[in-house]
């Protein structure tokens, strides 16, 4: 059965929110922010929870990107739903455990980065690619679904 898994891309004054993992699976590796659903979560309300649990940002959803398949570095079949927000309050922040650090970054500077040093770098870089290309959907085709 594969992982669910709800993200967020949130651009600001051209830069892009990303938080570098602290889990041993994933130890270093930057990611936007993303998580798992807790036990009878909407996918929504996930992603919402996600950003606020690993940045400290409070945010609104405006659109869905779509859906993507892929094999995690340990094997897992993920299924990441990802969202775009934007920000509405709340404080840069992080936990130092789960999360290492957040920060903004050029999004010119995170295309150029590497993907070995985000998790599932291919992944990431499809999302935002479409983000970029506005390949963005009402967020109502998803709360049919989830």
């Amino acid at each position: 059965m594969p992982k669910l898994v709800a993200s967020n891309v949130i651009i600001q004054n051209n830069q892009l929110l990303i938080v570098q993992e602290g889990k041993s699976s994933s130890h270093g590796k930057w990611n936007i922010p993303s998580g798992h659903l807790e036990e009878l979560e909407k996918i929504t309300d996930a992603a919402v929870r996600e950003v606020l649990e690993e940045t400290g940002y409070q945010i609104s959803l405006t659109g869905f990107t779509g859906i993507y398949r892929f094999y995690s570095e340990t094997g897992n079949l993920i299924t990441r739903l990802n969202f775009v927000g934007e920000i509405t309050g709340g404080e840069l922040k992080c936990d130092g455990k789960e999360i290492l650090a957040v920060k903004w970054i050029d999004l010119d500077e995170f295309i150029k980065m590497d993907n070995s040093e985000m998790w599932n770098g291919e992944s990431i870089k499809q999302i935002l690619s479409d983000v970029l290309q506005n390949k963005i959907y009402p967020l109502e085709i998803i709360k049919e679904i989830f």
